[in-house]
């Protein structure tokens, strides 16, 4: 009853059929840019338009039926405060913070000693330097 046919006949039919396809685009963009010009509402013309919301939902039209997609799933909630970052997950929480707190003054006043006792050694060195010094001349 059915007939495979040739090759080239197929290679024919497909070409005929994406031919037909732009023609029909072709024809819908400039029947939808005529009506666009006579209401002088938008000045583009759209056959196909994906667009992403802020929440992750991609929307893809196309002449004008619609369909939409979602591509992001809530896994933490990051809030950003004055003092701290919160990341925020079903199973835990966790807090970075933004300004690290050192209290060094320990160690401040340890070095201070140390360079007084430094200053003290210097100016001994210093002093019998002189006296030998003094010798050779």
């Amino acid at each position: 009853m059915f007939c495979s046919l040739a090759y080239r006949d197929v290679l024919m039919i497909v070409r005929g059929l994406m031919i037909l396809v732009v023609v029909i685009a072709l024809g819908l963009s400039v029947a939808e840019q005529q009506l666009n010009t006579l209401t002088q509402r938008q000045e583009r013309m759209r056959i196909i338009d994906v667009s992403r919301n802020h929440e992750g939902v991609y929307t893809m039209e196309v002449f004008g039926s619609d369909c939409s997609i979602s591509a992001m799933y809530t896994i933490a909630e990051i809030k950003n405060q004055d003092a701290n970052i919160n990341i925020k997950t079903p199973l835990v929480t966790w807090t970075i913070p933004k300004y690290l707190y050192i209290d060094c003054r320990k160690e401040l006043a340890w070095l201070t000693l140390k360079m007084k006792y430094l200053e003290k050694y210097i100016k001994q060195a210093w002093e019998i330097a002189n006296v030998y010094l003094r010798q050779i001349r």
